[in-house]
């Protein structure tokens, strides 16, 4: 009895990364935040009393078992915009994860009151980001990349220039979404094999030229379409894998498999599914909405596996000469810490001559003290052109990298770095007077 016990408790309660839960949070509220945005010009037609569901016509229309909405009390074109609003920002907060629990709780209920209220507006992908924000509700460790841990990790960082570990949580979230994901493939595939079309192979070829998804030009459909059988066998067997992952890993290792590995293969063919769907159809936010759900299902492991994928070509270490008796500079040193997904970097405090020695002796500490300096395969950057470099190596980043190499922004940027780094003194652990 006691050895089930602690089966069932390291089933549901043994201690997983909760990276993955951080960022379908994210993924969520974004995503979310942007289907609902383009409803601006709609929200009365669509949500109030003035519109082309009225609440007199609602008991021959919604169903009442198990249903919640405030809309159904709040029906005024003018109050239901304001929520709509207040819905948006809440999103918008939860995104960032700023009092992730209770953004996160009032924004999916917000949404659950609108997609209640006018559940004929809704498609695959609304059903499913609704899925998606009852499981974040009722989750522990969604605090996991939010603005909230970042003052927690900066009392951490100060005090011995490390950061926290990742947050933890029980399995038992991952183990719903898991479930969650394996019903929907499980029963798409039931209703596939009770028809005739996906077992002829004709199902793909209707769906690339029917008026309403068709989304790509006809000649590539026509392509495509020659391969129809192929796909909608492919399509079956995509949604049959998911079955394997019921399997127990004692029974997988026996066969050779990693349980593991065959979940981000799995998921590798979703990306790639959903993302030809996306590519090729009009399915609304539904692709988006299974990339935020396979984001949940990323435990430790796969994000460690990830971080070695994505570190690709570069994994020596970089290192980042710094002041350390500058606020400004720790602060900065922190950031890119927080930013820091591959784990390359190695922040210096140059006025630590041993630490410093290592890695610049023939770079003297006047020098050092002018701009920060980063050292990447015996090669040194400094000043604005180490800032450029190191937006390579941040993912966060990436999407500014490019408009640094704009011609005419190298001179400016680097003014400005100047006319930073000459004031600098003034700013401490807590205020900065440069402005």
């Amino acid at each position: 009895m006691t050895f089930l016990l602690s089966r069932i408790q390291a089933f549901f309660f043994a201690p997983r990364s909760a990276t993955g839960f951080g960022l379908m949070r994210i993924l969520w509220g974004s995503i979310t935040f942007v289907s609902l945005l383009m409803q601006w010009h709609d929200v009365s037609r669509f949500y109030s009393d003035a519109g082309a569901l009225p609440m007199s016509l609602a008991p021959a229309i919604l169903r009442w078992d198990w249903r919640f909405s405030l809309l159904d009390v709040v029906t005024s074109p003018n109050a239901v915009f304001a929520l709509y609003l207040l819905l948006l920002g809440l999103l918008l907060l939860a995104t960032a994860g700023w009092k992730a629990r209770w953004t996160v709780v009032a924004s999916a209920l917000l949404l659950f009151s609108f997609h209640e209220r006018n559940p004929l507006m809704l498609a695959g992908g609304d059903t499913l980001l609704r899925a998606l924000g009852f499981l974040l509700m009722i989750s522990p460790g969604i605090e996991a990349l939010s603005v909230d841990r970042i003052g927690a990790q900066w009392q951490h960082w100060k005090k011995d220039r490390t950061l926290l570990p990742p947050v933890m949580m029980p399995a038992w979230p991952l183990r719903l979404l898991l479930w969650q994901f394996i019903v929907l493939y499980g029963t798409a595939v039931w209703y596939k094999l009770l028809g005739t079309m996906w077992l002829s192979g004709s199902a793909v070829g209707i769906v690339l030229h029917h008026p309403m998804f068709a989304g790509a030009p006809r000649p590539l459909m026509d392509v495509l379409s020659v391969f129809s059988t192929q796909l909608a066998y492919g399509t079956i067997l995509f949604h049959l894998s998911w079955l394997l992952l019921l399997i127990p890993e004692s029974l997988l290792k026996q066969a050779g498999v990693r349980k593991g590995r065959l979940k981000r293969w799995i998921l590798c063919a979703g990306l790639l599914f959903h993302g030809s769907i996306f590519l090729l159809l009009h399915v609304g936010s539904f692709s988006f909405a299974i990339f935020a759900g396979y984001a949940g299902l990323l435990d430790g492991e796969d994000i460690e596996v990830l971080r070695r994928l994505f570190a690709g070509r570069s994994k020596r270490m970089i290192a980042v000469l710094y002041d350390g008796h500058c606020g400004l500079c720790l602060r900065s040193i922190f950031t890119l810490s927080l930013l820091d997904a591959f784990r390359r970097l190695e922040p210096v405090n140059f006025w630590n001559r041993i630490a410093k020695n290592k890695v610049a002796p023939r770079v003297s500490e006047e020098q050092l003290n002018r701009a920060l300096h980063i050292k990447r395969s015996g090669r040194f950057w400094q000043g604005f052109d180490a800032f450029r470099e190191l937006t390579w190596e941040l993912p966060a980043l990436w999407i500014v990298a490019p408009f640094l190499y704009i011609p005419g922004v190298a001179p400016v940027g680097r003014l400005i770095y100047g006319y930073i780094a000459q004031k600098r003194e003034r700013c401490d652990h807590k205020t900065c007077g440069i402005l």
